[in-house]
């Protein structure tokens, strides 16, 4: 590659002039304040109207949202509470709920949740809690504790098991219905298709000889 030519002048010198220099001792002149325009002005007045009047709406649906009552006598401030929804209270008989093992099972203090209503225990549900107390699952835990808790009704009842025990023996005030046993062996045949020996069906047909031996519950 070859060089480039020897320059045959010489270079011109830059003159540099001290009046364009700032003087760093001196302190800049103060800036003028801008003046805002008239429709900024507008607009801020006009956000502040609005501003006030949100505020005005907010206490009064703070206000509204609290329902308070003055007591006549007293003149103290009361706040009302919401009105509990009213029992049904039945004029019939109680009704007779037949309980299932997986009712049990999965709720152990169900036996204490029929109210006034009465309870009657078919004996393979009395058989299938057996079968499930043993273990250390949730299941086998309900059903040991239902098993004990029919244990403490059944203790120290006098009569016959026909009678019904009262379900408030244990202390349970919230109801007042009696818990019955199956003490017999039922002779209600199965409707037709239903095969005989499952406990699904066996329970059923205890059902079915209630709903004539029972009538009106």
């Amino acid at each position: 590659m070859p060089l480039p030519p020897i320059p045959t002048q010489i270079a011109g010198q830059v003159k540099i002039s001290t009046k364009d220099t700032p003087d760093l001792k001196k302190r800049p002149a103060p800036a003028k304040p801008v003046v805002m325009e008239t429709h900024a002005t507008e607009w801020l007045a006009d956000t502040e109207e609005d501003l006030s009047e949100a505020e005005v709406a907010l206490a009064k649906i703070k206000t509204d949202h609290r329902t308070i009552t003055r007591n006549e006598r007293g003149g103290k401030s009361i706040a009302s509470a919401p009105e509990k929804p009213k029992r049904i209270i039945r004029t019939g008989p109680p009704s007779l709920f037949v309980l299932d093992t997986n009712v049990l099972m999965h709720d152990p203090s169900s036996l204490f949740r029929f109210s006034e209503h009465d309870l009657f225990l078919p004996m393979t549900t009395l058989e299938e809690l057996d079968n499930h107390k043993k273990g250390m699952t949730e299941v086998a835990r309900n059903a040991r504790t239902v098993s004990r808790s029919l244990d403490q009704l059944v203790a120290g009842t006098s009569g016959s098991l026909d009678e019904g025990i009262p379900l408030n023996k244990l202390g349970n005030q919230d109801v007042s219905g009696r818990l019955f046993f199956q003490t017999k062996l039922t002779t209600q045949a199965l409707p037709e298709g239903l095969p005989e020996g499952k406990g699904d069906n066996l329970i059923l047909a205890v059902v079915s000889e209630l709903q004539k031996t029972r009538k009106g519950q």
